[in-house]
């Protein structure tokens, strides 16, 4: 993987991480959380080569983030 690509993921992990502690403070329910990131996920369109990979993998960063202690 490539050093920009690197650090796009690092930034999509920061980000979704970010989201999911905040929509939490917020008293929404892991499954409202899901469906946000969803459809933000979808509304951007990520195309192009790895983007199932990186929207599964921004779904299971905001979840583990959403159950953080």
């Amino acid at each position: 993987m490539g050093t920009e690509l690197s650090v796009q993921r690092a930034l999509a992990r920061a980000a979704a991480t970010a989201y999911a502690r905040r929509v939490r403070a917020k008293g929404l329910a892991p499954e409202q959380m899901l469906v946000l990131v969803k459809a933000a996920t979808s509304i951007h369109g990520l195309l192009g080569f790895g983007a199932q990979a990186l929207t599964s993998d921004i779904v299971r960063w905001s979840i583990d983030a959403y159950f953080e202690d």
